[in-house]
């Protein structure tokens, strides 16, 4: 990621070329267009190449140098990757009328009873959701899986 940036910075606005850029749809359709939008203003003779795979595919792709960079959620910061951008909070989708929609927090373990939609076991944060109920001592109910 290093030699990127210095390769563009030394070029700067003459640089023309290809960046394939590997990211899940989630981060794709929510935090990429602003990161695409700004690099395309700098760099208008790049061609950016997005290619939408599950999280962990990512980290691989980038792992194996078959994309130039990846975007993705990963549950902690790795030891062989460049830049942490930034930490979300998880957050729970609830009905308009459900009890637990009084507070401004809550416990993992209120959700113990409640159905649960999760990404299915490609998506990096699955293994930190399911560890984090495990560690409740509880077994989250999954009604749905998604890959989406």
């Amino acid at each position: 990621m290093k030699e990127l940036k210095t390769e563009l910075e030394e070029t700067n606005d003459d640089i023309k070329g290809h960046l394939k850029v590997g990211l899940p749809q989630i981060i794709g359709a929510f935090s990429f267009p602003q990161v695409a939008k700004t690099f395309k203003e700098k760099y208008p003779g790049v061609l950016i190449e997005i290619v939408e795979e599950a999280g962990l595919h990512v980290e691989k792709l980038v792992e194996k140098g078959q994309i130039d960079v990846g975007f993705f959620v990963i549950p902690e910061q790795s030891k062989q990757l460049e830049k942490l951008i930034f930490k979300a909070p998880f957050v729970a989708c609830l009905p308009v009328d459900d009890h637990l929609k009084a507070g401004a927090t809550i416990a993992l373990k209120q959700l113990e009873k409640d159905d649960w939609v999760l990404f299915d076991t490609s998506f990096a944060l699955n293994h930190v959701v399911l560890e984090s109920c495990r560690n409740e001592n509880f077994k989250p109910n999954i009604a749905y899986k998604t890959t989406q």
